[in-house]
């Protein structure tokens, strides 16, 4: 799904962590519109973005971290 998604013109970001969110307004209940990040070089930076897929799995950064509504 992820070579799919590049290959229709996604941005993807491979070894790379999301190690905060911003959201519309401030509040998580908001729209997300900018992540910060860092990479397995220890890159780090910010991204916005019109659309986020939280494909963090089991961990689920958005619903644990900010929404707190993981059931």
């Amino acid at each position: 799904m992820l070579r799919h998604a590049k290959k229709e013109g996604a941005t993807v970001f491979e070894e790379t962590k999301v190690t905060d969110s911003r959201f519309e307004g401030g509040s998580p209940n908001n729209r997300t519109i900018s992540a910060s990040w860092q990479n397995k070089k220890g890159q780090t930076g910010t991204i916005s973005f019109d659309y986020v897929i939280d494909a963090s799995g089991r961990n689920d950064i958005i619903c644990t971290k900010y929404l707190k509504n993981r059931t």
